[in-house]
């Protein structure tokens, strides 16, 4: 296994990341980068996603998330709102 993204750790994290990205939501709406920030947090830098925003779109097309499109005061231009849709915290 000499090449790295066939790892266990990297299918492993590929495999989760959307759960992780749920469970995170479960609590709070939040922004793309919020997520990130909260994934380096909770595992003390040791789990980001570098692919978060195709995470986040996937889980919106499947209609686990809904993403809304808003401009923010302070922030340099328009962020998404990204939250679990109310029948999605049943699960």
């Amino acid at each position: 296994m000499g090449d790295a993204s066939h790892s266990f750790e990297s299918y492993y994290k590929r495999a989760v990341s959307p759960l992780i990205v749920l469970q995170l939501l479960r609590n709070r709406v939040m922004y793309g980068y919020e997520l990130s920030q909260a994934m380096l947090k909770r595992s003390n830098g040791r789990y980001t996603i570098a692919v978060l925003y195709p995470i986040l779109y996937r889980l919106e097309e499947q209609g686990y998330i809904r993403v809304d499109h808003t401009e923010v005061i302070n922030i340099t231009g328009p962020e998404d709102i990204t939250r679990l849709p109310k029948q999605g915290r049943l699960i």
